[in-house]
């Protein structure tokens, strides 16, 4: 994941392999290591970020195995979770026929910190996940 920072402070790159630490690679070149995401950007950057619960916010979808609510558009998209201490609002989406779940813009807030992320383009899944995998459907 990038991370670009205001006012000129730069971009952070957080890098992870299945079983490795977090590393997060500053501007500079320098590169730090820790178990937990979170703790990471919080030690070196000051930043708590929800980077857990992304891999699924990012996608309109709850965390599992954590309480949530969430408002639903007509359409059946996302418009909103609230899990976790943060509020996920879905404010666009791409419109293209085989894009049209995935969300574009995506607005994060808590009580200290609110981030707006903006998706450029979607990567296509990995062969054999199912699309209930992907975008199971809410009751």
């Amino acid at each position: 994941m990038l991370l670009e920072a205001p006012f000129g402070q730069g971009v952070f790159r957080i890098e992870s392999e299945p079983g490795e630490p977090y590393r997060l690679r500053l501007p500079d070149g320098r590169v730090f290591e820790n178990l937990s995401a979170e703790a990471l950007l919080e030690d070196v950057i000051g930043w708590s970020l929800p980077i857990e619960g992304l891999d699924y916010w990012i996608r309109g979808m709850p965390r599992p195995r954590s309480d949530y609510s969430h408002r639903v558009r007509a359409d059946g998209r996302t418009r909103s979770i609230k899990q976790d201490q943060w509020e996920i609002s879905y404010l666009d989406y791409f419109e293209q026929q085989e894009d049209s779940r995935l969300p574009r813009k995506i607005k994060l807030a808590n009580d200290t910190i609110t981030v707006k992320l903006i998706v450029e383009r979607w990567q296509p899944p990995k062969q054999g996940a199912s699309g209930s995998d992907l975008f199971p459907d809410f009751n």
